[in-house]
């Protein structure tokens, strides 16, 4: 994620990690409160560097 973001100035895979765990968390009514964190604070970064 940090060379995608940093050195090639793309989007990070979170979606894929972590957007996947938190389906399936939905899947099985089990809340993924870290994990969704985590994935907006990334978004959150993302924007602040490729914009």
């Amino acid at each position: 994620m940090h060379q995608d973001l940093i050195q090639n100035g793309r989007y990070t895979e979170v979606d894929y990690i972590n957007g996947y765990i938190s389906k399936k968390g939905k899947e099985f009514n089990i809340d993924t409160l870290y994990n969704d964190l985590i994935t907006n604070l990334i978004h959150g970064k993302e924007e602040l560097i490729i914009s």
